[in-house]
């Protein structure tokens, strides 16, 4: 396995922000880049590189974390290889930000944050079981 620290850093990704609610530009603050290689025999071998970089907006300043992955069996039918990106905290253009509720008792506070974190995280399906609540509206 080979490591190579800081190759990405500096560069420049379009990516959707979080706090800007549209795409910015991220530049990329520090980075690790792992790949390697394995023979699988009959002179043929499996690729890999995973590159994880800490970026930040340079419209808020909103750090993030992104990671690429890529293989030697990632392409599409005409032979063309594509990398899958993964940027933390997950977003899309419909992402909820959380916001201070300092006056719900910290139960309610704890759920709503929850519930907004699933929302965001595509965890569409949120199974809730309170122990003494009976009936109530959460709205």
């Amino acid at each position: 396995m080979k490591i190579i620290e800081n190759k990405t850093k500096g560069k420049i990704r379009k990516i959707l922000c979080l706090l800007c609610k549209h795409e910015t530009k991220h530049v990329v603050i520090s980075s690790i880049e792992k790949s390697g290689s394995e023979y699988l025999g009959d002179e043929a071998s499996y690729q890999w590189e995973t590159t994880y970089e800490i970026i930040k907006c340079r419209g808020c300043d909103e750090i993030s974390f992104r990671q690429s992955f890529y293989d030697s069996e990632s392409y599409e039918d005409d032979g063309t290889y594509y990398s899958t990106e993964t940027i933390f905290p997950r977003r899309s253009s419909d992402s909820i930000n959380i916001k201070s509720h300092q006056n719900l008792p910290n139960n309610i506070n704890r759920l709503y944050q929850e519930t907004i974190n699933c929302y965001n995280n595509d965890i569409l399906t949120l199974c809730c079981w309170c122990k003494g609540f009976s009936g109530g509206n959460l709205s």
